[in-house]
């Protein structure tokens, strides 16, 4: 079975909320993931998976929806 691409689901998530540097902010969001998950003890309530990495992505799309709300959405997309 092949491993899915995190970056590129990362990156295409981000763009799909409205970021502008969605493929740096996927590659950095992915490298945080992938050291949580080696350097963290392992923990059985630990998730590093996909599922909790397209549940913070889906996160970040609603705290920019906000922001672009409230007014504080500038440029710092």
């Amino acid at each position: 079975m092949t491993k899915p691409d995190n970056d590129l689901i990362a990156e295409v998530i981000l763009f799909s909320e409205g970021f502008k540097q969605a493929k740096n902010l996927g590659r950095k969001l992915v490298s945080i993931f992938n050291l949580s998950k080696e350097l963290l003890t392992p923990q059985q309530h630990y998730d590093w998976g996909l599922r909790a990495l397209k549940t913070v992505l889906s996160g970040c799309g609603n705290l920019l929806q906000l922001s672009k709300k409230s007014g504080n959405g500038k440029s710092r997309q």
